[in-house]
């Protein structure tokens, strides 16, 4: 019995780590998919989450308006807007936003 309890242990830290997605357009989550107002360099636009996902690595969020936004888990942060590079420091978001994290010289 002892060996079977040492197996299965040894199992559960060798596995991977699974992430943790809600998919606001495939019809997995209940009820429509939270709004947001994103503007990018004083250009805004209402739109809808499409995807949030995270796990130990970070956090991606993806929105229906083609904004993307990855953070990663040593706090840099890429942004894109239908896959062109977009400077974070020039978006802000209201709603059901992404969270950046806060820099010591910010």
């Amino acid at each position: 019995m002892t060996r079977i309890g040492v197996a299965l242990m040894a199992f559960m830290w060798a596995a991977p780590a699974w992430a943790g997605c809600s998919n606001y357009v495939d019809g997995s989550t209940d009820g429509p998919a939270p709004r947001a107002k994103i503007c990018i360099a004083g250009f805004c636009e209402e739109t809808a989450q499409e995807y949030e996902c995270g796990n130990a690595f970070g956090g991606q969020w993806g929105y229906l308006n083609g904004f993307t936004i990855d953070v990663k888990k040593d706090g840099s942060v890429s942004a894109a807007k239908n896959g062109f590079e977009v400077d974070i420091s020039r978006v802000e978001c209201s709603g059901a936003c992404f969270t950046v994290p806060k820099r010591n010289n910010q």
